[in-house]
């Protein structure tokens, strides 16, 4: 268990790398980084808000490289997370984390495709300062996201 109610596991397991069979371990440096935002990031918004779902978590170079991620994605190196939650609106809590949580994160994007399915990426740097970056993202077909600052 990386934290009270968040797995290594849930941060690794892809669909994509089991179907090509890329195997999608991370590094020690990279499971302290995870820790880092189960523990600081993840789990107060869990303990907030309930059941959370890690849509995408880490990334190693193979499995970035094969979902069309950037060369310099955080997700390749633990720090950042997508997620959704099976009760809440997601809006509602990337407000919460923006005006009421007190965390340090990095980025917070909130992310939508053109079939109307949201997630919400997180990022946390254990090793430095986080930017309290909040954005929103449409992502079209092709995987090409278009970034604007704010969430709405």
């Amino acid at each position: 268990m990386l934290s009270k109610n968040f797995a290594l596991s849930e941060f690794t397991a892809s669909s994509t790398a089991d179907r090509l069979g890329i195997v999608n371990e991370p590094s020690q440096h990279e499971v302290i980084a995870l820790a880092a935002l189960a523990n600081v990031i993840m789990q107060p918004i869990r303990n907030k808000w309930g059941r959370l779902i890690i849509t995408s978590g880490f990334r190693g170079t193979a499995l970035n490289a094969a979902v069309g991620g950037t060369s310099n994605s955080q997700h390749a190196t633990g720090n950042a997370c997508d997620f959704i939650s099976p009760e809440h609106d997601l809006m509602d809590i990337c407000e919460w984390i923006v005006n009421e949580s007190g965390l340090e994160w990095d980025q917070l994007i909130l992310e939508e495709n053109e079939a109307g399915s949201q997630w919400i990426h997180i990022s946390y740097n254990h090793l430095g300062e986080n930017r309290k970056q909040v954005m929103n993202a449409y992502v079209d077909s092709n995987g090409k996201a278009s970034y604007r600052n704010g969430l709405r």
